[in-house]
């Protein structure tokens, strides 16, 4: 178990820098992100860690289903004793207060996984939303310099005109 442990640190530490080096706001990163369909090389690292914390999170669950298996499997045996008289209500309480425990580390393990994956989904919508802010950006910078460049033929016609001459009296 202190094997997974590690291996879920690991991954952790893993997922950290991802994010670190994800909100660094790198320019080549967004650059390359505007520019091709795949992820930046950012966000693709930490789809990579979270995705590594997801096999090591299901191989715990795996690991935990079987521990709460064996404790159901113990707690059954502890209630056909207890009701035979042979062992103190105090052990099967225990038992209850253990297998209620590990169901609730396995729930865990278990929304784990989930976040993760909406993890990923938010990252890949966050790099969608970029791409669209960038296509958004270079659209409203086309549209002001085409109503610059119309401004700029409109006063032209104007001013090529006669000379006005003002008299106040």
């Amino acid at each position: 178990m202190r094997v997974f442990e590690e291996m879920r640190r690991s991954v952790y530490l893993s997922l950290v820098f991802a994010a670190f080096a994800l909100f660094a706001g790198r320019a080549e990163a967004r650059g390359q992100a505007a520019a091709g369909g795949e992820l930046s090389p950012a966000r693709a690292a930490l789809v990579e860690a979270t995705e590594e914390y997801k096999a090591g999170t299901r191989e715990m669950i795996r690991l935990k289903e079987a521990e709460v298996s064996k404790a159901e499997a113990r707690h059954e045996e502890l209630k056909k004793l207890v009701a035979d008289g042979l062992l103190a209500r105090r052990d099967l309480e225990e038992s209850e207060r253990g297998l209620a425990a590990h169901r609730a580390r396995l729930e865990d393990l278990r929304k784990q996984l989930t976040e993760s994956d909406q993890m990923i989904a938010e990252i890949h919508e966050a790099e969608e939303a970029e791409k669209l802010a960038v296509v958004a950006a270079k659209k409203a910078r086309a549209e002001a310099a085409a109503y610059a460049k119309r401004r700029v033929q409109l006063t032209a016609k104007t001013s090529i005109g006669g000379v006005v001459i003002r008299h106040t009296g």
